[in-house]
């Protein structure tokens, strides 16, 4: 092989910085750990793309205080659950794992249930929900045939008219109120 000319003793020098710089690189993502995206790209825990080279800072966890609207099934483990917020509007939100035996939710999150949440916000449009309380239950919507279908009839009412993320606290309040009327 021949001697390297000047330029190119130049050039081999910065590959072979580049090369050290990529090797600490990867170094310090093992020690990080990794986590791995949606599509499957490593994800340092700072929220930084190795594999698109974009930043995507960690989104924080909020608490909101709403009424279930409805739930559709998602896969095998998880539910679309729709719930109206006092703060946020109408916001639609993902329950990892509600369907199964071991769930930490249980039936926190069935229609009529007022609940008391921690979400966090999603690339997409769902949100992602982390923990529910139950405030009020209103069982006795659920026992009677007639109030259950007040009840539905209302709820559907409301997921109709109100937009996703739009604040209505007045709307909230009236679902609510009429939930408690129907309950007693």
């Amino acid at each position: 092989m021949a001697a390297a000319t000047g330029g190119e003793a130049d050039m081999l020098e910065t590959v072979a910085e580049v090369s050290a710089v990529v090797a600490a690189c990867d170094l310090a993502a093992r020690f990080a750990g990794r986590a791995f995206g949606r599509n499957g790209n490593a994800t340092l825990r700072t929220g930084f793309s190795q594999h698109l080279g974009r930043y995507h800072p960690p989104m924080p966890p909020y608490k909101e205080q709403g009424i279930v609207l409805r739930s559709i099934k998602l896969g095998e483990a998880d539910k679309i659950v729709s719930i109206l917020t006092q703060g946020s509007g109408k916001v639609r939100g993902v329950a990892k794992g509600i369907r199964k035996t071991t769930s930490r939710f249980g039936g926190r999150l069935e229609p009529f249930t007022h609940v008391n949440l921690m979400l966090y916000r999603g690339r997409g449009a769902l949100d992602t929900i982390t923990q529910a309380e139950i405030i009020a239950p209103h069982r006795n919507i659920r026992d009677d045939l007639s109030l259950f279908a007040a009840g539905e009839t209302m709820l559907e009412a409301v997921d109709k008219v109100s937009e996703e993320h739009e604040r209505n606290v007045r709307l909230a309040l009236l679902l609510l109120s009429g939930l408690r009327a129907l309950d007693a």
